[in-house]
């Protein structure tokens, strides 16, 4: 979850990657942020695909009114935006914690749930297609502090879910029911005053039921040594009065799932669920928690299937924030953000993408570091995923800097089916451009100590090799000749870039490391 300490961000290597990027019109995948006239942060906390266009949600601060509010956008497939509109309150920020999911209505707009923050209070927005606003409804506060996580729409009501925080700081699941303009028709609460639920997903059975995917924490769960409390899954199937009308509690640190994740159900009826193990993991002469998400398959009577970890607890904060299932291709495409360490004492944070077959095999698994090595550095967070008819896949977020003054932006992810996330799909391994005969530029070796080759095959115009520091600015440039080329670099250690141009059109583009 974001939190008020997470809001205030910038990243100047997405800077430099925007106006790359914008320059090469044949992208296959990219990484790149998203700038908005008047704000100096913005993040995003869902996106959907409709008809071959981006639509994002997000927070964004209005440097003119010193606030915060709701930001919606839509772009096209190469994240140019096309729109964008803002909506504020006269006297609250609106900070919703990451991820937070909006809809596409049946009326063709969008229906937004929004934390009016610091107030207990739920802002409601109705917005039609061209971003034009509808109405908004403040809803009655009902806890010291809420987050609206799903909403659904049932008829021309809407279901709104999530977590609240209560006046006794017990955590609790939530499910507000509004109207056709978001009045409250009624509220109700799940959960006991003994341990925090923690909500993940929720779907729409077809059927008027709904469930939910939570996980029971003990109050001890997090207590060191890690193991003296427990984590349990919690399913619960509610109908449109918000009644329970059937439910599953799994085992105490059940091995199948610990739940609380996003979940997904299968024609035949079998459960797919996203989960966080836990365990303590000794470095640096420090015993920290680490995190490993794993996805598992229950069938209809919550029997395991199998059960795949998607990282080996190396990584202190990995976690996955979203989950889709790719009906057409039989493919599971889960998104969020993982830490990877150099020693122990030094590392970066990625976004993180992979791909999932039925059975649980991973297909693949990319990355992007948006980090410095070292400090300091700007950290990436993954708020939603989407899959194009393509299997394009689509994931936004935000870039959290923690240079002074620390701000965000909005940050937007393209990944190809077989899981290229960058301009071209170059490889910096020299072994695997080799083996690709196809490809006109190779340079190598990566990571860079003294000197970078770069074999050009086809030489049909003037060819440029540009490097660049995580600043944008120009380091290195040297015209290229046919063949072979040895270029010295005198650079300080650390990430740079370089880009190799004919006739002024990037046909290369790569993160380097300088040892």
């Amino acid at each position: 979850m974001r939190i008020t300490s997470l809001l205030l961000q910038i990243s100047f290597l997405s800077i430099w990657q925007t106006a790359v990027i914008s320059t090469a019109i044949c992208q296959n995948g990219f990484n790149k942020i998203e700038s908005y006239s008047g704000s100096k942060s913005v993040n995003f906390d869902d996106v959907l695909y409709i008809n071959n266009e981006i639509n994002v949600r997000g927070d964004i601060y209005v440097d003119s009114l010193n606030t915060w509010g709701l930001l919606i956008s839509r772009m096209d497939t190469n994240g140019l935006v096309n729109w964008y509109r803002v909506f504020t309150n006269d006297s609250n920020y609106i900070i919703t914690n990451t991820p937070s999911r909006f809809i596409r209505t049946k009326t063709k707009g969008f229906a937004i749930p929004n934390y009016l923050w610091g107030t207990g209070k739920i802002i409601f927005y109705l917005i039609d297609s061209t971003g034009r606003q509808l109405t908004n409804q403040i809803l009655p506060k009902f806890g010291l502090a809420v987050f609206p996580f799903d909403i659904i729409q049932v008829q021309k009501n809407f279901l709104i879910f999530g977590q609240v925080q209560k006046e006794d700081f017990n955590e609790d699941l939530f499910v507000i029911a509004v109207d056709s303009v978001g009045h409250e028709k009624w509220i109700k609460f799940y959960g006991d005053s003994l341990n925090d639920e923690i909500f993940g997903d929720v779907i729409d059975q077809n059927d008027g039921n709904f469930t939910i995917s939570a996980s029971i924490f003990n109050a001890k769960f997090f207590d060191e040594p890690f193991g003296q409390g427990w984590v349990r899954p919690w399913f619960l199937t509610i109908d449109t009065s918000g009644n329970i009308v059937k439910e599953w509690k799994g085992n105490k640190n059940d091995s199948r799932t610990f739940g609380g994740g996003q979940v997904y159900r299968t024609k035949k009826g079998d459960w797919i669920i996203v989960s966080t193990e836990y365990k303590d993991v000794l470095s640096a002469g420090v015993t920290d928690l680490n995190d490993a998400p794993t996805v598992s398959r229950l069938d209809s009577n919550f029997n395991l299937i199998w059960k795949t970890y998607l990282s080996d607890y190396t990584g202190m904060f990995d976690l996955i924030a979203d989950m889709e299932y790719d009906t057409s291709r039989d493919e599971i495409v889960v998104a969020g953000q993982r830490a990877v360490y150099f020693n122990p004492w030094s590392g970066a944070y990625e976004a993180w993408i992979a791909k999932l077959s039925a059975d649980g095999q991973i297909l693949w698994s990319v990355s992007d570091t948006s980090s410095e090595i070292m400090w300091p550095y700007a950290d990436p967070y993954i708020g939603g995923l989407e899959i194009a008819p393509s299997g394009s896949i689509y994931a936004a977020g935000y870039l959290d800097d923690l240079h002074s003054p620390r701000r965000n932006y909005g940050y937007l992810i393209k990944v190809t089916p077989d899981g290229c996330m960058s301009t071209l799909c170059n490889t910096t391994s020299i072994n695997d451009q080799i083996q690709k005969k196809s490809h006109k530029v190779l340079v190598y070796p990566n990571p860079v100590i003294d000197e970078i080759h770069i074999s050009v095959n086809d030489l049909s115009g003037p060819t440029d090799f540009l490097a660049y520091d995580l600043y944008g600015q120009i380091v290195s440039k040297v015209k290229l000749r046919q063949g072979d080329n040895t270029i010295s670099l005198d650079l300080p250690s650390g990430i740079y870039f370089y880009s190799v141009s004919k006739n002024q059109e990037i046909i290369s583009s790569v993160k380097f490391v300088v040892r």
